[in-house]
């Protein structure tokens, strides 16, 4: 068997079906874990702001264009701005556009957690 080969659904369901239910019963663990994508959500942004902090204090740059224009103009006030801006937009968009509330934290959370971890690739790398 492939490692992409479908399941065989189960008799008197079709396969598009059994993939339905999958993804469903996948979505409903993670709805139901909410809370804890939210906790993940936070804890990727201080992994980055911390990581990002000490970069800065290492001589690295900001690589995030809208980042550094805020370090730029305003200072770390700018900074912080901009990582407080963002989980407040995720926060009303949850509030806005429940359907949405497993997409929200994962999609702040996924790129802090990139960022984080080149940020401590690059400070690994300069140490």
């Amino acid at each position: 068997m492939a490692l992409l080969e479908p399941l065989p659904a189960p008799a008197g369901r079709s396969s598009t079906q059994k993939g339905e239910s999958l993804t469903a019963h996948f979505g409903a663990i993670l709805a139901r874990n909410e809370r804890w994508l939210w906790a993940v959500a936070v804890l990727a942004l201080l992994a980055d702001v911390v990581t990002t902090l000490v970069g800065l204090q290492t001589g690295l740059a900001e690589g995030n264009p809208v980042v550094a224009g805020a370090l730029a103009d305003a200072g770390l006030l700018g900074f912080f701005g901009v990582k407080v801006g963002v989980l407040a937009l995720a926060v009303g968009g949850r509030i806005a556009a429940p359907g949405f509330r497993v997409a929200i934290p994962l999609g702040i959370a996924v790129p802090w957690l990139a960022a984080a971890g080149t940020n401590a690739l690059l400070l690994f790398a300069v140490a």
